[in-house]
C-alpha cells in the first residue's frame, strides 16, 4: 500500500471555492437584444417578451455568452407553450419541468445561483436597508438581553 503522496502534490482541502461576484441591477447598462420573429409567424406572448427585458436587465445577463442566445431562445419558446398552448395536466407539468431544468443553467433561482457560485453585489442602500431592519426591534417581540437575570 502506498504512502503519503509527495509534499507537492499536496492540495488544500479547505480553500472555499471561487465565487462570481455578479453586478447590482442598478449598475447593469445592457441593452436586451431584439426578441426575434418566431417561425411559425405568431407573435410573442406578452409575458415572454416581459421576461425578456427583465432578463437581459438582471445581473446574470452580464455572464451570458453570445452562444446563450440560442439556450435562452429555446427557453422562451417554452416559456410561450406555457403560457399559450391549451395543454393538459401531464404536458403542463413536463413543460414547467422542462422550464425549471432550463432556467437552473441561466442562474434564474438563488439556489442555482448559489450552485453557479454566482453572488449579486449589494449597494449601500441594501445595506444601509438591511441595518436598519436589523436595529429595529420586532413588534411583539422582546429582547431577552435587555431583560435583568
Amino acid at each position: 500500500m502506498p504512502g503519503p503522496p509527495p509534499k507537492e502534490q499536496k492540495r488544500r482541502r479547505n480553500k472555499p471555492p471561487s465565487t462570481t461576484l455578479l453586478p447590482a441591477r442598478s449598475e447593469i447598462h445592457l441593452r436586451a437584444p431584439t426578441l426575434p420573429e418566431r417561425r411559425d409567424g405568431l407573435g410573442w406572448c406578452p409575458e415572454v417578451r416581459d421576461l425578456w427585458v427583465e432578463i437581459w436587465h438582471s445581473p446574470m445577463a452580464t455572464q451570458f455568452d453570445v452562444v446563450d442566445l440560442h439556450a435562452l431562445l429555446r427557453y422562451m419558446e417554452l416559456v410561450q407553450r406555457f403560457w399559450t398552448a391549451e395543454l393538459d395536466t401531464r404536458e403542463t407539468l413536463s413543460v414547467a419541468s422542462e422550464l425549471r431544468l432550463q432556467g437552473a443553467l441561466f442562474g434564474f433561482t438563488p439556489q442555482d445561483r448559489a450552485r453557479l457560485k454566482w453572488d449579486i453585489e449589494r449597494g449601500e442602500q441594501a445595506d444601509e436597508s438591511s441595518a436598519r431592519r436589523r436595529a429595529t426591534p420586532r413588534k411583539n417581540e422582546r429582547d431577552p438581553r435587555l431583560e435583568s437575570e
